[in-house]
This record gives structure tokens, sequence and C-alpha cells, in this order.
């Protein structure tokens, strides 16, 4: 890594992995993903459509 900052564990400079809510942190993700447990949140917006199963359920 050429980042200044050291990745040292419970560093404020990254988002850790853990159960515990990180009030200031954001992550961005260009390609896919899969969340395999429960995946929660306030809001989530999807620019084409939701899908159950992999049948589309909302559109826009």
């Amino acid at each position: 890594m050429t980042d200044a900052r050291s990745p040292t564990a419970n560093s404020s400079n990254y988002i850790q992995n853990g159960t515990n809510q990180q009030a200031t942190s954001n992550f961005s993700i260009s390609g896919d993903g899969t969340a395999a447990g429960t995946l929660s949140s306030n809001i989530v917006n999807a620019a084409k459509q939701y899908n159950i199963g992999g049948n589309r359920i909302l559109s826009s």
C-alpha cells in the first residue's frame, strides 16, 4: 500500500468489519456483491428494479 496511514487494527481511518455501528462510515461497491446473511437499512434505492429469487417484483 502507498497510503501514509497504516491499516492497523482498530484504526479510525478504515471501516471495521464488526457488529457495532460506525456513525461516519460509508462504502461504495462498483461491481456485484452478495449478502449471505441479513442486510438491513433504513432506505434502499434502486436505479432500475428489485428482484426476489431472480424475478422482478418492482421496477421504475
